[in-house]
């Protein structure tokens, strides 16, 4: 689904309960998914602001792979790419967050697990474990200092099974091993096991958590507001909630509320400043050390741009969901290209880099439902890396 869309879906989720709202499924999507011609922009910057250069990836090398149930598959053209029944996006095999790991840039993918890209002399690895991701939604990354966790939840309206039993919400991926471990369940905060945490968000040093009780015919949500997480443990492991608060919806709603696109790093701000001030942006920060994605808007609307954002030491650059990149080159000059078009109803919907490989996340879309997805690999234009 659109990328903005999922944001505010997942708010919904999280705060006015949409699963209650949603539709039965519908049928297959017939169409071809076709790669156009890239298309050029305005050369004119705004006033003031060092002009950007316009380039082109480089076609040679890209190749196209889609996603399925079983894992990633490569196809020599995209309109080979097998159609898909449309799920809801909760459901489906799609690049829901990327990071920025000690170890390098890593995908998150609903229902499999973490995509590695792999460097010159390391090859790729997706690294799955069917315990954990087969019948939850992975909803994102949470970084901290000690570890690189990966946020779960199962969606009630969907998934039928009992989760009584297991409330583990909060994995571990351990990047040497390639393996994941439980890290925290809703009953380590004194939450009753039948609870689903269906957010968590770190919003300047606080970290705020939604959790949904499920009861024989009711639903009741809870909200907390935590000082350090994971809380920390004593000697035995147990979590010590001195520092965890409880709060009430409204206080919740307005502590996660999306930030001013101009409370963006400068580094982003710089880049994004080539777009005209009156255009509608909703860019998606990913994190580095620590944290989860953070969310940036300027403006609202239907015609707002939707876009994804990296900002290290090493790395600058946004990706929007039309194809445009704007990233900062070795030279400290913002260059501009466009990756293939999609047909309509296909978006790009995340991005990692990876040495000179742009790796760019495309999925089908049609509102709360998702068809075909998969993964872009294209090499970046020269002089950029």
């Amino acid at each position: 689904m659109h990328f903005f869309l999922f944001i505010q879906l997942e708010r919904i989720n999280q705060l006015r309960y949409c699963e209650d709202s949603m539709k039965n499924l519908l049928a297959i999507l017939a169409s071809v998914l076709i790669v156009c011609a890239c298309g050029s922009r305005n050369r004119n910057a705004p006033e003031n602001i060092e002009p950007a250069t316009e380039t082109s990836p480089t076609k040679a090398t890209s190749g196209w792979y889609y996603f399925s149930s079983l894992g990633i598959h490569a196809v020599s053209s995209p309109a080979l790419i097998p159609a898909k029944p449309f799920i809801p996006w909760t459901e489906a095999v799609r690049v829901v967050d990327t990071a920025l790991l000690p170890s390098g840039p890593v995908f998150l993918i609903n229902k499999l697990g973490i995509m590695a890209p792999g460097s010159h002399d390391i090859p790729p690895a997706l690294i799955t474990d069917s315990t954990f991701f087969s019948d939850r939604t992975a909803q994102g990354f949470v970084l901290s200092p000690t570890n690189a966790a990966v946020h779960l939840y199962r969606n009630t309206f969907f998934t039928a099974k009992d989760s009584s039993a297991e409330d583990i919400f909060l994995i571990n991926y351990h990047p040497i091993t390639g393996k994941f471990s439980p890290l925290l369940r809703a009953s380590d905060l004194n939450i009753p096991t039948n609870t689903q945490c269906t957010g968590i968000n770190q919003i300047g040093s606080m970290w705020y958590g939604i959790f949904k009780v499920q009861k024989e015919s009711t639903v009741e949500f809870l909200y907390r507001e935590f000082k350090t997480f994971p809380p920390k443990q004593d000697v035995n492991g147990t979590c010590l909630l001195a520092d965890t608060t409880s709060i009430d919806a409204a206080a919740y709603q307005l502590s996660v509320m999306p930030f001013p696109l101009n409370t963006l790093p400068d580094s982003i701000l710089t880049l994004v400043s080539h777009i005209p001030a009156e255009t509608p942006l909703a860019i998606n920060l990913y994190p580095t050390d620590s944290g989860t994605t953070q969310a940036y808007v300027r403006g609202s609307g239907q015609e707002i741009r939707k876009g994804f954002a990296i900002a290290s030491d090493t790395t600058t650059a946004v990706l929007f969901a039309d194809g445009t990149m704007y990233i900062r080159d070795r030279q400290d000059t913002v260059r501009i290209f466009k990756l293939p078009q999609l047909s309509r109803g296909y978006e790009y919907s995340g991005f990692l880099l990876s040495g000179k490989k742009l790796l760019a996340a495309w999925e089908e879309q049609r509102f709360y439902e998702t068809g075909r997805t998969g993964i872009l690999e294209i090499s970046l234009p020269d002089g950029v890396y």
